[in-house]
């Protein structure tokens, strides 16, 4: 399997180590479950728009490239 370094500013790296200690999991595998997320809304989308919802409340739309 190839190697990749990735370089990110530091806030970007305070949230990935943040959401990786909440959820128990180390920042490699959290990076691999964003891009496989990513890969699949691309997939399964006619458009760029994505929703959060919570709730059926619409808490952040985003557009994807």
């Amino acid at each position: 399997m190839p190697r990749y370094t990735v370089v990110m500013p530091d806030r970007q790296f305070s949230v990935l180590q943040r959401i990786a200690t909440e959820a128990g999991d180390s920042k490699k595998t959290i990076l691999n479950r964003a891009v496989r997320l990513y890969c699949q809304i691309k997939e399964a989308q006619g458009d760029n728009n994505l929703s959060i919802t919570v709730k059926g409340k619409v808490i952040k739309q985003v557009v994807m490239p």
